[in-house]
């Protein structure tokens, strides 16, 4: 399996587009409206948004989530770039993302790059993991690697998980004006139990097996998966302790 298995996403991982349609309410598009979806994935949410009549755009890094993105949504621009060097052609009405900038460390580069490519007072409608996101399940991986005798990587090198204070703090230096901002928990359904939290990791977080050698792997993943499982049931079914930040914001002009 890829990191960014397409299949995967849409299939076992299919809750975070179903929950990123609440933000597409927020972004709330209108016809003619030039909209960036940074991050789009397989294109579910550039389809929803795309329903308002607006003219998306979507940008991701991974080729073939963008190959799944274009044979369902045939008609809708799409770009295979990275984010910290992506130098807009034109100026966007709207810049939407979802469960995807806490995935870039360097959000300075992130966010400069972000208020260029909006037209003055532009909106950024997005969410993304906040402080103590997926705590349970991180220090899950990461306790076992660490009983197994393996260095352990830190959080802080691979995502970027900030509280309400942090992130509104960096926006404003970066040019933007924020309208709202809210921190709340979502714990989510785990589809296909263990299995499922097998798929998280090789999506999300099999970076944090870098320093395992490769032939024990498997059965590590297998063991932190289960490990989760004990700690996360509820009521025979499984939720992933998922924190979210949610945030409305504006170029200033």
């Amino acid at each position: 399996m890829t990191r960014w298995d397409a299949h995967v996403y849409d299939t076992s991982l299919k809750y975070v587009a179903d929950y990123g349609k609440e933000l597409v309410d927020l972004l709330n598009p209108q016809k003619g409206e030039s909209i960036l979806d940074l991050g789009c994935g397989t294109g579910e949410l550039s389809r929803e948004i795309a329903k308002s009549g607006a003219i998306i755009t979507g940008l991701d890094n991974s080729e073939s989530m963008l190959e799944k993105a274009k044979s369902k949504n045939g008609n809708i621009k799409y770009l295979n770039q990275d984010i910290t060097s992506f130098q807009a052609s034109e100026e966007y009405d709207a810049i939407f993302s979802n469960a995807v900038l806490h995935w870039i460390t360097n959000q300075d580069k992130v966010l400069e790059n972000l208020c260029k490519a909006l037209k003055p007072n532009g909106r950024l409608v997005v969410e993304l993991g906040a402080k103590d996101n997926v705590a349970t399940i991180i220090g899950s991986i990461q306790e076992l690697i660490k009983e197994e005798g393996y260095p352990i990587k830190e959080v802080s090198d691979i995502v970027f998980f900030p509280s309400i204070a942090e992130y509104a703090t960096l926006l404003e230096s970066k040019g933007f004006w924020i309208e709202s901002i809210s921190q709340f928990k979502r714990p989510t359904l785990i589809l296909d139990g263990v299995q499922g939290f097998i798929n998280w990791i090789n999506v999300f977080g099999i970076i944090l097996f870098e320093n395992v050698p490769k032939d024990i792997k498997p059965k590590l993943i297998e063991k932190a998966a289960n490990s989760m499982a004990r700690k996360l049931e509820k009521d025979e079914r499984y939720f992933a302790d998922y924190v979210r930040l949610r945030v409305v914001a504006r170029k200033s002009n």
